[in-house]
Formats: C-alpha cells, sequence, structure tokens
C-alpha cells in the first residue's frame, strides 16, 4: 500500500496499482527540522495513537532524533487509531511510490509541481506588474529632467565659478559653459608699427 501526496492531490495505491484519486485540503507539514537536515529512509513504529521516526541511520541534529509523525493528529492527544504499522518508508519527493513499484506510472510533471510552478509564474506575472510601473515612474522623472534648464557650475583651481560667468585667467578670457570652462585669448588692438615688442606684464604687443 502506497500513499501519495502531491499538492492538493491524494493517490492509492495497492499492490502497485492505483485505486484512489482524489482532491484534497493541501496537507500541513511542520517537519521543518527533518526537511532542513539529509532525507534519509525512515522506519514508523506505533503506539497507540502515536508513532515515533526512528532513523535508519543517525540524523545531522539530536533535535530530529525526538522527532514523532501523528496519524490522524497533530498531538499526543486525542487519539483515533490504535495498532502498530510495520516496514513504512517515508519517501520525500515526486513520485515516491516508484521506490517500491519502479514500474508503475508516474506524472509529469506531478500535481505538486504544477501547482509549485503555477505559484512561481503568480509570482513573476506580480513581479513584471511592479517593476513595469516604476519604470514607467522612472521614465516619466527622467523626461522631466531632460525639460528643465538646469545650470551647471564649473570648479577651477578651487574656485567655483557659476553657469555663465566670465574671467580673466592670465592672457586669456575663460567662460563657464554648462559645466564645461572655454578659454579664448583676450583680442588686442591692431598695430601700426612695423616692429611692435611686447611688454612684460602685457598680453597685446605695443609699439615704441
Amino acid at each position: 500500500v502506497a500513499l501519495v501526496m502531491s499538492g492538493s492531490q491524494l493517490e492509492v495505491w495497492v499492490d502497485c496499482s492505483r485505486v484512489y484519486r482524489r482532491l484534497v485540503p493541501p496537507p500541513q507539514t511542520n517537519l521543518t527540522a527533518l526537511a532542513a537536515s539529509q532525507v534519509q529512509p525512515l522506519e514508523l513504529l506505533s503506539d497507540p495513537g502515536t508513532a515515533t521516526l526512528e532513523p535508519m541511520e543517525p540524523l545531522t541534529s539530536e533535535h530530529d532524533q525526538h522527532m514523532a509523525l501523528y496519524l490522524g493528529q497533530r498531538n499526543p492527544k486525542h487519539f483515533l487509531f490504535k495498532g502498530a504499522l510495520q516496514d513504512v518508508r517515508i519517501v520525500a519527493g515526486s513520485s515516491g511510490h516508484l521506490l517500491q513499484c519502479p514500474q508503475a506510472d508516474a506524472d509529469c510533471p506531478t500535481c505538486g509541481q504544477f501547482q509549485h510552478l503555477s505559484e512561481q509564474v503568480n509570482q513573476l506575472q506580480q513581479l513584471v506588474t511592479t517593476l513595469a510601473t516604476r519604470l514607467t515612474a522612472s521614465e516619466a522623472r527622467l523626461a522631466a529632467v531632460e525639460e528643465c534648464d538646469c545650470q551647471r557650475s564649473c570648479r577651477v583651481n578651487g574656485t567655483v565659478r557659476q553657469d555663465g560667468a566670465t574671467w580673466k585667467s592670465g592672457c586669456e578670457i575663460c567662460s563657464c559653459v554648462h559645466g564645461e570652462v572655454t578659454c579664448r585669448p583676450i583680442p588686442c588692438p591692431a598695430v601700426t608699427c612695423k616692429n611692435p615688442v611686447y611688454t612684460e606684464g602685457e598680453c597685446c604687443p605695443l609699439c615704441l
């Protein structure tokens, strides 16, 4: 006998033949400590109302060794079943019934795998919608920035010059234009002499 729980689908297999299938509420699985450890085959022994998981090999945590599995209940009180179960194996993964019936049919994907894929697709759709909304808002902000007349200052030798400012630097006239410094020689008047000379401290030639 094999019970297969995949997503919200329950199957019952008897002598490697599926005899029952139906949709049920998703089971409550709180074996978090076991899931975090390495999955190993387990033997299930039953006292009245409870069944203790006895690992065939030591688990990775002392907490795992005290774990218990309850059949038809969630705690040791108000038990519904009495008796003993022998040669029981709990298989974590898809199509666990193939462990004892390798030739049996198996769904591909299983109900649980399809349910997980559907949840992932829904999350991706929500993520795409959120990103599209944020992208539209970012494009609107960028368009507003491109339309504004932003004045960019210039920094020259530790001095901040405002956009459009003009100043003299040696024998050049420099200007700050949209954050960039442009310089040109100071214009000099035309000379009428044949051999003009340059005087120290002066940028334009003079006639003696």
